[in-house]
């Protein structure tokens, strides 16, 4: 079983001379999730890498608090870094672009490695959810938000999931859903990061192992699993997308072409022709084409299967008017459970769908890991890259 987590990201092309205000209207997402070509300008956009699962012992996972900057040709190469202030697990990111922020958010009880290897701590006590955010201009360092509003109506306790699907749908809008549960929550966020929620109609089912994205403004679940009475589990083929009328009244949730092999935990992101997934139980990535309203297979990756077995995230950039889908990280089931050696990796690789084949960047994470959060950024925000 293949378990990912995914993020659409753009290459932009507003002038070095634009301001803030309009490197933003030029970058900003049309809500789809994919953004017009960026012409023969090159790449413009970068991808942060952010944090993630360095080494696991049983139910003890060893957070990391390294963020990568990616550009088109590999990492960024800066004396300046970046950073968590805090190892957060099961994390999510999105990018807030009318206030040039990068927002996520997590629970914050991701273990830390003391000195003698294999001894753990918690670095806060409680399965409490946090989220902390970086803005444009500021420090290398995101910044943890305390305010009370400044948290997903997440649901804490015994057996409760600390998975969720979370989206940007444009402008200050957001939806939410914890894994396991059909509530579904639209919010608004405003510009001191506080997040304000109400329910809206519920998913059909409560599967877990969902990907979710947004594409044209519209919030989009594929696959997951729920178990059944008696021990069993049931795979969904489903792509749901969550559907209101253009005065905002709720219509819900509806069905659209299903895969022809149901599968959960896989990787989707949004691209300009429609949602692109990979892992699960397919072992050949396969696009939903919006146009033709049908499933379309690719070849397999040659990588799954190898150490990519679980926990890699997919970032998919538009370069050069061509899009080009990143591999980043991962974790096998091999190497050793004591020492942690050879089983996370640090590798970025890329695939694109005119060429359709994979290749690996020779520069790598500064830190092997696996379920990061990735998130698009315009170059403009971080100029020195």
């Amino acid at each position: 079983m293949i378990s990912f987590v995914i993020l659409a990201c753009l290459i932009v092309h507003d002038s070095e001379s634009c301001s803030r205000q309009s490197d933003l209207e030029t970058d900003v997402l049309d809500g789809s999730g994919s953004q017009a070509d960026g012409g023969s300008g090159g790449g413009r956009s970068l991808v942060l890498a952010i944090g993630g699962i360095r080494a696991r012992n049983g139910s003890h996972e060893v957070g990391s608090t390294e963020v990568d900057i990616l550009n088109d040709h590999g990492l960024c190469s800066s004396d300046t870094r970046m950073s968590l202030p805090i190892s957060i697990c099961k994390h999510k990111a999105i990018r807030l672009e009318q206030f040039g922020a990068v927002l996520v958010c997590g629970t914050k009880n991701c273990r830390l490695e003391t000195e003698n290897l294999g001894e753990f701590h918690d670095l806060e006590h409680g399965n409490n959810h946090i989220c902390l955010v970086w803005q444009r201009g500021s420090k290398s360092q995101f910044e943890l938000l305390h305010a009370i509003k400044s948290r997903l109506p997440m649901k804490t306790g015994t057996g409760k999931s600390r998975e969720f699907d979370f989206v940007s749908t444009g402008k200050d809008g957001l939806m939410f859903r914890q894994s396991g549960e059909t509530a579904t929550w639209k919010g608004i966020i405003d510009e001191r990061f506080q997040m304000f929620w109400y329910e809206v109609k519920p998913l059909p089912q409560p599967f877990e192992g969902t990907c979710s994205l947004s594409l044209d403004g519209r919030f989009y679940i594929l696959g997951g699993h729920r178990p059944m009475f008696d021990g069993g589990t049931h795979l969904s083929p489903h792509l749901l997308r969550y559907v209101e009328t253009d005065l905002g009244h709720q219509v819900g949730w509806q069905m659209v072409d299903p895969m022809d092999i149901p599968s959960t935990n896989m990787a989707c992101v949004a691209l300009d022709q429609g949602v692109l997934a990979l892992g699960g139980e397919n072992e050949k990535p396969i696009m939903w084409s919006k146009i033709k309203d049908q499933w379309i297979k690719y070849e397999a990756n040659p990588f799954l299967g190898h150490e990519m077995q679980k926990g890699s995230t997919l970032a998919k950039c538009v370069v050069h008017g061509h899009e080009r889908v990143f591999l980043i990280g991962g974790e096998s089931e091999g190497g050793s459970r004591v020492t942690y050696q050879n089983r996370f990796s640090n590798k970025i690789r890329t695939w694109s769908p005119p060429n359709k084949e994979w290749n690996t960047m020779e520069q790598v994470l500064q830190e092997p890991r696996a379920e990061v959060a990735v998130v698009e950024i315009p170059k403009s925000w971080i100029p020195w890259c």
